[in-house]
Parts: structure tokens; sequence; C-alpha cells
């Protein structure tokens, strides 16, 4: 057995292996000779049947799967003892025929290799910190809202100001047809407001998706699918809208019963007690904002200003390795995608390898423990301890395949995040979230 290396350039790279029939005939007896153990056939005893028979009726078989082993095992040793830095797992080039019965195979495989890169995380230009706080009139809205959301709705003819429209958001040409709740007070601007009002229960009404919402990412949140996509949105897109519903809220009394939906049975007497316990909530939450922003500012800074190669033709070969039939325009749309993920993962990955941050799976079983325990700290449960329910928690975690990627995911973020609060140039920016989401870049 032997291997080559055909350099197609710094990072794209051709293994090219050859396996010769003495190379594999051992192994390929001795399973021949464990099959012969246990099959069944007509005019022989269980274990008696002629190894030639065997061979005949399974030789291909288990010589294409003894192949695929010994080159499995062969590349990976490879990469290994030349310490090769590869991009996910190398592609066999397809061929048309494989004579089982021959003495020689030869077997080429693309890989990718991933660059070595050097970061300085005191940046020339600033990462903003945004640090938000709460706004004097956040706790006010946020009763109203909540207020709202439990009133009592009545079914009303016609739209009219403060109303509530339940329909479908509808574009044939785009395959869009999503469901879609929305106050008439998330309408932006008199002009889009005056297409409702007046309206009647089964009016379809024609608008376009630009300036529609006060809030600019409410249409990607009623519109988005699994299959459109996070990198998808839905300006300047031609949509009608088809009232299915129309209903007048009454806003929930500030009672008790109010009181206790929100904070749990007797937990609040007073509006005054539920604004303090809100405010705690509340700063809570933005303190998440806060860090997520953080991530998000990250992330941009080191995407937009690390530049480095990638083997892109490794890389448009892994996208086309499922046979999908695509077009070239959503081909380069994927690769750009695909590499945006495979630069920042870069970056994170050596940013994480020179701070010596343990990536093991003990270090994310004690965050995913860490985590549990905040979650359950204020249950009430006395009949389990925290730590049990916690521990609980982390297996049933740790056995969900997709979840443990998240976890892991959030683990790594936490860890670059806690790395540039230590060690980047960072700009603190306090601000309320309602003004932060009225800057032109972070709408939506």
């Amino acid at each position: 057995m032997n291997i080559t290396k055909e350099n197609i350039d710094p990072l794209n790279l051709v293994l090219k292996l050859h396996i010769t029939k003495a190379d594999i005939q051992e192994n390929v007896n001795a399973t021949l000779n464990e099959y012969r153990k246990k099959v069944n056939i007509p005019g022989f005893r269980k274990g008696h049947v002629p190894l030639g028979l065997m061979r005949k009726k399974f030789g291909e078989e288990v010589t294409f799967g003894e192949l695929g082993t010994i080159a499995k095992e062969s590349i990976e040793k490879y990469i290994k003892e030349e310490n090769l830095n590869t991009l996910f797992f190398p592609i066999p080039v397809e061929k048309k025929t494989l004579d089982w019965k021959a003495n020689d195979f030869f077997f080429e495989f693309d890989l990718g290799l991933i660059p070595e890169i050097k970061i300085d995380l005191q940046t020339e230009k600033p990462i903003t910190y945004y640090k938000f706080i709460l706004g004097d009139s956040e706790i006010e809205k946020r009763i109203a809202f909540t207020r709202k959301q439990l009133g009592e709705r009545k079914s009303i003819e016609k739209v009219e100001k403060d109303c509530e429209l339940v329909g479908t958001f509808t574009n044939q040409e785009k395959g869009i047809d999503a469901s879609a709740t929305f106050s008439i007070e998330n309408i932006k601007g008199k002009e889009n407001e005056a297409l409702f009002l007046g309206k009647k229960t089964g009016d379809t009404i024609s608008l376009n998706t630009n300036g529609l919402f006060k809030e600019e990412g409410m249409i990607n949140t009623y519109l988005k699918t699994k299959e459109s996509g996070e990198e998808q949105d839905f300006k300047d897109l031609d949509l009608d809208f088809t009232i299915n519903k129309i209903n007048s809220v009454v806003p929930a009394d500030l009672n008790q019963g109010f009181f206790d939906l929100i904070t749990g049975k007797d937990q609040v007497k007073t509006v005054d007690e539920l604004k303090d316990h809100l405010v705690q909530i509340t700063k809570s939450e933005l303190e998440e904002k806060t860090e997520s922003e953080l991530l998000n500012q990250i992330y941009q800074h080191l995407t937009k200003n690390i530049e480095f190669d990638l083997p892109s033709r490794f890389i448009k070969k892994w996208i086309l390795q499922k046979g999908e039939d695509i077009s070239p325009e959503e081909l380069d749309l994927r690769q750009k995608m695909l590499e945006r993920e495979i630069r920042y993962n870069t970056i994170r990955n050596k940013i994480l390898e020179d701070n010596n941050v343990d990536k093991s799976e003990q270090a994310l079983r004690t965050f995913i423990n860490q985590q549990m325990h905040k979650r359950f700290r204020n249950t009430g449960d006395n009949s389990t301890s925290i730590e049990e329910l916690a521990e609980t928690a982390v297996n049933n975690i740790l056995s969900n395949e997709q979840l443990t990627s998240q976890l892991n995911e959030h683990f790594l973020n936490e860890k670059m995040i806690n790395i540039f609060k230590e060690k980047g140039n960072l700009e603190s920016k306090e601000i309320s979230y309602d003004k932060f989401l009225k800057i032109p870049s972070h709408k939506g």
C-alpha cells in the first residue's frame, strides 16, 4: 500500500492511495471464514461451505468492505502523521468502475486545508460593547403589552385603530403562505395604516414589506421558514394579506388575578410591587441581550477584518457531493454562506487555542451543569435537590446530539466573550434597547 500527495494549491490537495490485493487478502479470507460459520447454503453443513464458493457468492461485497476500511484508516493515519489541519472530511473522487478481482486498486481523495493564522485581539478600531440599560418607559410598555396579550378579544366587523388582525401573508411566486397575528398599532405610517382601516373579514390587501411594520424584523418573523434559512430576508417584497379575523382587544384589569398570572400566586400584591418584579426580570433579559450583541459585534468584526484564504475548490466539492441539482447562483450563495461560517469557526478556534481554553467533553459537561443550576435554583421543588435535577438534565442533553451541539456553541461563544472582555479592544456604550433598535444598522 502506498499514499502520495498532489498539491493543487497551498490549501487544496489530492491524496492518491494504491492498495494491492495482498494488503487486504488476509482480512478478506478471515471475514469469509466468519461468514462460513453463519451462512446457510443448501447442500452444505453450516461452517463447511467451500471457501471458493463463499468467495464466489460474497467475495465482491467483502472485498469492497475491506477496501473501504483500509482506505479510511490509511487516510486518517496519513493526515495525523503529516499533521495536516484538514477541513471537514476527505471527499472520495468517484470512479466509474472498480473490478473487485483486480490485483491493484487506486483511490483518490480531495482534501481542503485550514490555513495557519495569527490574531491580535487589540484591534486598531475598537469593537463597540453596547451595554443595554432599562429605559424610563420600558416597564410601562411591558405591562401594557402583557395586558393586551391577556385581554379579552371580541370579534368585530371592520378594521379600526388598535384592533388585532389574524390573517395570512401570501406570495405565490415565492411560495409564501404564512399565518400572522398582529395589532394595527404595529403598522408603520398613516399610508400603510390606511390600507387596513375599514377592511372586513375575507378582504385581501396588496402591500409591500418595505416599511410595513415599525419593527423591520417583524415581517421576517412571520415569513421565515426552516427552508428559507436565517440568511434570507424579505425586503421590498410584494405580498397579499387576507384577513381571517378582526378582534377588538380589551386589556386585562390590573388585579390580583393578573399579578398571579405574571409572577405566580401571591408573589406581588400591588402595581408598584409588580413593577419592581418586572424591573429585575427585564434587567436580567437586558444582560443577556448585552452579551448576545457583544458576540454579534465580535463576529462581524472578525469576519470582516481578518482576511485569509480558504480551500474554495474543496468547499465547492463539499457542497456538490450530495448530488443536488442546484443552479450556479445557488451554489455561489451556499459557498459564500459556508465560507463565512468556516472563517468565523477558524478564527474562534485559533483564539480559544491561543488562550488555552479547555474544549473537552468534561469542560462542556461542567458548563451545562452550571446552566442547569441557574435554571433550577428557584424552582421551589423541595422533593428533589437542585444537584439531582441538574445532573439528570445534563445527562439528557448529552444524549441528544442536536442539543449537545447547540450547548457546545453556547459554551464556546461564552468563552469568546470572556476573552474579549479581558483582552480585547472594547469601547463601552450604554444605551436603552429601544434606542439601540432605532440605529439603522441594527433595525430588525
